[in-house]
């Protein structure tokens, strides 16, 4: 994982220079055609009555609609550029390496979430099944805590398809349309009643999960999907992530077809972290 971070960040470095031309570019260009545009009005305003050659080239053209689409065009291109550059931050955060794994640093957990939710933006989208997924960022005050953050970016990355592929479960067997409910997932932050900790949950309203199956979710190689879906080892490195990388805490509430809730918390402060770690250990031995 960590030389696919260092692929995924290299791919977003290269991308910053080429992307920022363009964009500064279409600025430029904005000025220029805007410039032009006026300029052509100067002339229809005070030669109103131009040679047939003109007349011709600019119907053959078809210049009042290319006056008119230009800025529409400007426009599209710097809402483009500047889409592919927040998505090229989005990457670097996700993909962020910590020096040589071992050293945490200060970070706000919602930064990681927004990101990891811009780079699944396509799955959100309509499709044959079911409407764009609604997702719903209910996010509390909550302070930056040391973590390592392109570890918890994989955790929501993980987290959050689990979500999509549920509601994608549940409008395959029965369209949305046909349940009378929006497909939605819902993102919580707070931090919690003995403010030790940040707690963050992602809710569905998707599938669902029997008993026996939401007993074994973080289980390795576990999976409920078709051969080729998946791996079974998502929710299993999202749970080591959390609990033994950061002292956390990540379990489920599901209930078959009334959708299922992902809860992680993360401590505060290390030495709560290495505290129920150390809790963790005792359990099981």
């Amino acid at each position: 994982m960590s030389a696919l971070g260092e692929l995924i960040a290299g791919i977003a470095h290269e991308l910053n220079n080429p992307i920022g031309s363009i964009y500064s570019n279409t600025n430029h260009l904005e000025i220029y055609i805007k410039n032009i545009i006026h300029h052509l009005s100067l002339y229809q305003k005070y030669y109103p009555h131009p040679v047939s050659e003109i007349i011709e080239d600019a119907e053959k053209m078809d210049l009042d609609f290319i006056i008119h689409d230009l800025p529409n065009m400007v426009t599209s291109m710097k809402a483009a550029s500047e889409r592919i550059t927040i998505l090229s931050t989005s990457l670097r955060t996700f993909s962020r390496i910590e020096l040589n794994n071992k050293k945490k640093v200060t970070f706000h957990i919602h930064k990681s979430i927004n990101s990891t939710l811009l780079i699944l933006n396509h799955r959100l989208k309509a499709n044959q099944y079911r409407s764009r997924i609604k997702v719903v960022k209910n996010y509390g005050y909550i302070p930056h805590i040391e973590c390592f953050p392109g570890q918890l970016g994989q955790v929501f990355m993980n987290l959050i398809s689990n979500a999509i592929d549920a509601i994608n479960e549940l409008s395959n067997q029965k369209e949305f349309s046909q349940l009378k409910v929006v497909p939605q997932i819902l993102i919580h932050t707070a931090i919690n009643e003995n403010q030790t900790a940040v707690v963050v949950r992602i809710q569905d309203n998707g599938m669902g999960m029997p008993q026996e199956v939401k007993a074994k979710v973080f289980d390795s190689y576990f999976t409920t999907k078709p051969v080729g879906d998946g791996t079974g080892l998502g929710l299993c490195i999202a749970h080591q992530i959390v609990v033994e990388n950061h002292g956390g805490r990540l379990w489920c509430e599901s209930i078959l077809g009334q959708g299922s809730e992902f809860i992680l918390e993360l401590p505060l402060k290390e030495e709560e972290g290495r505290r129920k770690k150390e809790e963790g250990r005792g359990k099981k031995a």
